[in-house]
Parts: C-alpha cells; structure tokens; sequence
C-alpha cells in the first residue's frame, strides 16, 4: 500500500499572470468591503430582530471572514477552507476577550467594531504579505469519485448535526453558558474569570446575541454546529497530509457518524472547537515540519492557544507538537530557534491575555480543586477503562467502538514504517493514557481519543483494501464494513437525532433493540448533546405568580423563565414538575397536594409539565411543540436585587447581607413569618456556613437556623458576586409576651460553632428589624 504524500508544492513563476492572480487575490478583499457595511447597517437599523439578525450576524462573523482568509492562507484548498474557517472563528473570540476587560460592557457599537477589524485583518494580510503572491498546488488533483465522496460525507455530517435541532432545549452547562454570556455583555467584568473552563464558550455565542439583539437555543447553538461541522473536513485534511485521500476519506466518514462528534456539534459547549483547533494545530505543525515555514509554526501555535482558551484538553495535542518542531529542528536546527520564538509569543501572548487574570483571580482555587480532587482523583494512577468503555459504548454502538478499534489496531500496523508514525502514535496514546490511566472520572473526555482513532482507523481500513487478493474478499469486506457503519449510523440516529421518543432519558423503556452493551445501566453524569424538551418554552406565559420553585436545576430555568424570583423552599406561590429532569432537584410530591394544578404542557401530546399554583384555577392543557422563545441579554443577566430593605453588612470580608424583605411587621404568638435574605459573596468561600435567624429579645422566642435557600445553595458553592435569595419562616412562640420582638439575623461555621463578624461593628449578630408583638401576655 502506497502511504506516501501525494501532493507537492510549487510556485507560479515570475510572470505577469501571477501578478495578475495576486491582484485578484487582493482586491478581493476590498470588493467585499461594501457588503461588510451593508451588513453592519442591516444589523444595526433596519432588520428585525430574530433569525433575520441572527442571520446577517453569522454571515458578518464566520463566513466572510473566512473568505478573505482563505485568499491568504497557503496550502492545497481542503487545508486552506478548514484553516480559514478556523480563523475566522477564532480571531474575533480574541478580540472580544481583549474588550471585555474595558470597563462599561460590551455595548453594540463594539461588537460591530470587533466584526469590522475580523474582517479588515485579512485584507490587510492580503495586502502587505507576499504569501499571498503564490498559488500553492496539489498532484495529482483529486478524482471526480474522490471529490463526490468527500462532498457526500460532509452533506451527511450536515445532515446529523442539523436535523430536530430546534427542537433540544437547554441543559445544564448551557444554560450557565448564556448566562455568563448575557453578565459579560451587561458589564460583569468577572463573568469570564468565574467560569471554571476557558472563556470561547462564553464569547461565540455573545457576539451574534449583542449583535443582534436578542436569541434562541438554535442560534446560539449556531456556531457550534458550524464548529461540529467543520471538524470533518479537517479530519480529511490532517489524513491527507499524514497518509492518503483514502484513508482521510474513511476517517471522514467514521468521524461523520461518530456520537461524541454529532452530541457535541448539538449543544453550546467547547468540545467542537477544541477538537477543530487541535486538528488544524496539528495540520499547520505537519506543514512546517515538510516546508519549514514559520508562518506555519506561528498558525499552529495559535490554533492550539485558542484550543486552550476553549478546555484544558487541547494540551493533550502539545505532545505531536513538540515532536513535529524536534523533527524539522533535526532538517534545518539553524533556523529552528528563529521560527519558534515567534509562535510562542504568538500563542502565549493569547493565552496570557485570559490565564495570567484567571490565575491571579481568587477563584481560581475552585477550579484547581475541582480538577485535581474530583476529576483526576487522589491516586497517582487510577483504573478508568471501565468508565471509558462504556461512556463510549453509550454515546456510539457497540459494533462501531469494536470496528475503530480493530481497524486502528491494523493501521497501527500499516504505518510502522511511515513517517508520521510517531505523531500519529502521539496523537492517539496522549489522550488515551490520560483518560484511562491518570484520571479518575473522565467522563465524556473521551471524545479526544476519538480524532487520533478514526485516522489511524481510516488507514487500516485502506490498508485492508489494499491486502485483498481477489474481488471476492475487497466485496465481502466492503460488505461487512458497510453494515456495521448502516448500523452504527442507526444507532446515533435513533439517540441524538429521533426525538420519538427521547431515548436517553428513558433509556429502561426504549432502549435501541439489536444493540447489545457489556453493562446494564448507562451513565448517570456529565452527559452532553441527546434531545430533550419538557416546555420550558411555553412556561413563562403561564407563570403568574412568585416566587416559583421546580425540580428542574436553576441553571436551565434562569434562562426560560428570565431570572424570575426562585425559591426552594416552601414560600413558593408557583411549583413547575417537569418530567424526566436530569438532575433533578429533589423535592416532596406529598407537599403539592395542598396546590392547585393550573397547567399541563405536553410535547408531541405526552405530558412532560405540570404546574402548580396556590390559588385554585381550571386545569388548561397546552402544547409546547411549535413555540420559540428568544432572549435579550438583559432579560438573563441575574438581577440585582436586595430586597425591599437594604442593610449591605459585611460579615468577615466572605459575603454580605445586601438586605431583606417581610411580609409583615407585626406577629400575634403562634404565628409564623416568611422572611427573604439576600447574601452577596464578596469572593470564594471555602467552608460552608449555615445562616441563623432569631426572635430575641433576652430569651429565644422564635427560631430557624439552616444552610441557605433550604440547603439547596451552600455557600461553599457561592461565586464572587452572586447575590442569593434565601427564605426562612419562623414561627413565633405561643407565649411570646407583647411589644417590640428584635429581629437577629447572622452567620456561623457549621463545625466550629464560630459566627462571622460585622466587620464595622465587631458584632457576631446583625439587627435588622423589630416586630411589634400583639396579643402576647406581659413582658417579666
């Protein structure tokens, strides 16, 4: 089998046609200058908004940009399209990021400067770079078959990533995501440091959101897809480089069909980005290993700086990296040094522009716990191959894990006489050690073993091919490849395409038939991109009365119901119970008998949301199928809110007490008071604190001690910032004696006993209000 690079470069020569190329090439750029402005004017004054805005803002960001990029960016068309769209995405997160440090927000009229200056950087590369002055070729060019099935592959990858994607709502992360998103775009200067992973979520999605205005889930899934997509191609791009078309056209096709690509290209998170950055990291690092280029080194070392700006998992690519550069430096060791301090100032100074104030901020402690306590654990080595095979064996089919892994072990084979060997090897063992040797909960990680797979996978299947003797053996072959690919693509068609019914969530009930697993249950946690809809959508105009409580996790309900007053604790005026919650918040279906049920929300006619109210009222019975719901910044950005009186003590320089709301100032004996406190935390906090609220006067006539929000927000969990509404009733003793009752309100350590001090009286105890006691007996 012939493994060898089958494209070359070479130049125009010195003629009045590539002069005349070269001005095209330039003036290009101008030519869309124009269509630019339109654009900014369209966005800003005269398109409505919704997708119309949203539209105009894709088109601004990503794809005419890209353009111009790909005029400057040498290389055969595939690495050139994957590169270009690859920048273009990744210029404008850096821009935004250099902006939100300036105080005040990140007002319109900055978006729409950080669009313009994506797309004029390009030009001015076209313009000053004699890059751009020659035409890079690849032989032999690719065969008509070649080119249809490239397309073929990408239409599917399309196809799997777009298809009932309207109808996913937010879950978990995503919901802290566009919130974060909507704090950064309101002026939240610590929205981006408080985030435990790097900040490209967070800015992808804010750009088209202040843009144009407003959004909804598939808009601010928009990119991501886009992302998801793109890593297909690249995926054939790195294979064409490392091996052959056939086997990148394989790999393509294996990676088109894989879950963690499809899950991941569905939702608002960084997965898709990571593994698109890394690939054309790597791609641009094989590039100035054969030429020798430093401009290709300074690409590479970007690509991998906004891998990392994405998730810390883009390192596990640094070691292919390092052994690229160590290769060339053995072609031409004079120059290496030269090359190479460029690209890491370039990529330092990205990285630096987030990780140096990240570092520096206090909450960064969070994260470093997180990580080295909960995700890689306390032993040196840990045993996760259990964990791994089954988190892959759920997002993907049995058969599909069984037939990469059997097709990369023969391509392991097939390269160990080739030149890429050692980075190919690199590229699969970094994450595959990692994941199952060093960390102790990898969860859906995994998916960074899967790009490292599929190649080597793409070669051991050409390389099949190539050993058959007789046609009958290359059919039989083919044949079984085919149904096990038709199978597998079932497979992830039925769990992240097919929402009839949403097999994740009732996994017991409708599990896919014919695909067996070697365990009983699935995964319980850190589980990304398979379709759910309970009605969120429909929920806000239904909600009347506050403050409301649901088992559904507060991070998903701020965005649909806007920052509404939550509790969780029994002041609640509306209870929503939506089905199949992931994590669910526990509660007591026992305490809804005393309610009303007002609403029930189905979706495709199967109820998935009751509500339940206070007040009795007909039940109405609505479908949320068909609704859209979009959302400006303001409406997600958590409000400031501190009560109806405002106090603002410090307590130990940890949090403060902003103030309070009661709902009444006068109590009889045996009555019981709802009281509001609303805590501020000034930066992390590491113990958790309950929160003590006493009638006092001398002697204890009411009581309620407690962690906050009814246990349901420790502060341990509290981020620099956060404002947290918590409830407490306290019921008044029976002979409480008449007259003016003190209201006590402070905090102490749950296992020491020792409470926090006013910092400006010195006192372990806040007097925020009196009550005036009626109907009591006499005071002794």
């Amino acid at each position: 089998m012939k493994l060898n690079k089958t494209h070359f470069v070479a130049t125009t020569p010195e003629t009045d046609e590539r002069a005349r190329r070269a001005s095209i090439r330039t003036k290009s750029g101008y030519w869309l200058l124009p269509l630019v402005g339109a654009v900014l004017v369209l966005l800003q004054f005269v398109l409505p908004l919704g997708s119309a805005r949203q539209g105009a803002a894709f088109l601004l960001l990503w794809i005419i940009p890209a353009m111009i990029w790909a005029l400057w960016l040498q290389g055969p068309p595939l690495t050139r399209l994957v590169g270009a769209c690859g920048l273009a995405l990744l210029i404008p997160v850096v821009l935004t990021l250099t902006a939100s440090y300036v105080p005040g927000g990140l007002p319109g009229w900055t978006l729409a400067l950080i669009a313009l200056v994506t797309f004029l950087l390009p030009v001015c590369m076209l313009a000053i770079d004699p890059r751009a002055k020659t035409v890079e070729l690849e032989i032999p060019a690719w065969s008509s078959f070649q080119s249809l099935a490239l397309l073929a592959i990408v239409l599917l990858a399309v196809i799997l990533r777009l298809i009932n994607v309207e109808y996913k709502e937010f879950q978990g992360d995503e919901g802290v995501i566009m919130v974060r998103a909507a704090q950064a775009l309101a002026g939240d200067e610590m929205a981006l440091l408080r985030h435990q992973k790097g900040p490209v979520e967070i800015l992808l999605p804010l750009l088209p959101w202040g843009l144009g205005g407003s959004i909804n889930e598939f808009w601010s899934r928009g990119v991501f897809i886009w992302a998801g997509w793109l890593v297909v191609p690249a995926i054939a791009a790195l294979g064409m480089r490392w091996f052959n078309r056939s086997a990148a056209l394989v790999a393509a096709l294996l990676f088109a069909i894989g879950g963690f690509s499809i899950a991941f290209s569905r939702i608002v998170q960084y997965q898709s980005l990571v593994t698109l950055w890394t690939l054309l990291s790597l791609i641009f690092a094989e590039r100035y290993w054969t030429k020798g280029s430093a401009v290709d080194l300074i690409l590479s070392a970007t690509f991998l700086a906004g891998g990392l700006l994405a998730h810390y998992d883009a390192i596990l690519v640094a070691p292919v990296i390092l052994w690229l550069v160590i290769a060339r430096s053995r072609i031409a060791s004079r120059s290496i040094i030269k090359q190479i301090v460029p690209a890491l100032i370039v990529g330092g100074a990205i990285l630096a522009l987030f990780y140096v104030p990240y570092v520096a901020n206090p909450t960064f402690s969070n994260t470093g716990s997180y990580l080295l306590a909960d995700r890689i654990g306390g032993e040196f080595l840990s045993w996760s191959i259990p964990e791994v095979w089954r988190m892959a064996t759920f997002y993907n089919s049995t058969y599909y894990v069984i037939l990469l892994l059997f097709l990369a072990a023969v391509g392991l084979g097939a390269i160990r006489r080739h030149r890429s060997k050692i980075a190919a090897i690199l590229f699969l063992a970094t994450p595959l050690l990692f994941y199952t040797l060093v960390v102790a909960d990898p969860r859906t990680h995994v998916y960074t073993i899967f790009p490292a797979l599929t190649l080597l996978a793409g070669v051991g299947a050409t390389f099949l091919w190539s050993i058959a003797r007789t046609r009958a053996m290359q059919a039989l072959g083919l044949l079984t490849f085919l149904l096990v690919l038709g199978a597998s693509l079932g497979y992830v068609y039925l769990l992240f395409v097919d929402v009839t019914p949403e097999r994740q969530r009732t996994w017991t009930e409708h599990r896919p038939r014919y695909f067996p697993t070697t365990w009983s249950e699935p995964p319980q946690f850190g589980l990304f991109g398979f379709p759910h809809q309970a009605g969120w959508r429909l929920a806000p105009s239904l909600v009347a009365e506050m403050p409301y409580s649901s088992n559904e996790e507060p991070e998903i309900t701020a965005w649909y119901m806007a920052q509404a007053p939550r509790t969780h604790c029994p002041d609640y005026q509306t209870f929503i119970v939506a089905a199949n919650a992931q994590d669910e918040l526990p509660y007591d279906p026992d305490s809804l008998e005393d309610n009303s049920l007002q609403h029930v929300v189905t979706v495709n006619g199967i109820p998935t949301m009751h509500i339940y109210g206070t007040n009795p009222a007909i039940v109405t019975q609505l479908e949320a199928m068909g609704h859209d719901l979009w959302r400006a910044p303001e409406q997600v950005a958590p409000p400031m809110r501190s009560g109806q009186v405002q106090v603002d003590v410090n307590l130990g320089d940890r949090l403060k007490l902003l103030g309070y709301t009661l709902e009444t100032n006068s109590l009889r004996p045996g009555e019981t008071v709802n009281i509001v406190l609303f805590w501020q935390a000034l930066r992390p906090i590491e113990r958790n604190y309950q929160v003590f609220v006493h009638l006092y006067d001398g002697a204890m006539w009411g009581q309620h001690d407690g962690a906050p929000d009814c246990a349901i927000q420790p502060t341990s969990g509290w981020e620099p910032g956060q404002i947290v509404r918590d409830s407490h009733q306290v019921q008044l003793s029976d002979n409480a004696p008449s007259g003016e009752m003190p209201l006590l309100v402070g905090m102490y350590d749950l296992i020491t006993g020792e409470r926090l001090v006013d910092a400006s009286t010195g006192r372990d105890v806040i007097h925020i209000a009196d009550f005036r006691v009626t109907g009591g007996g006499p005071r002794e």
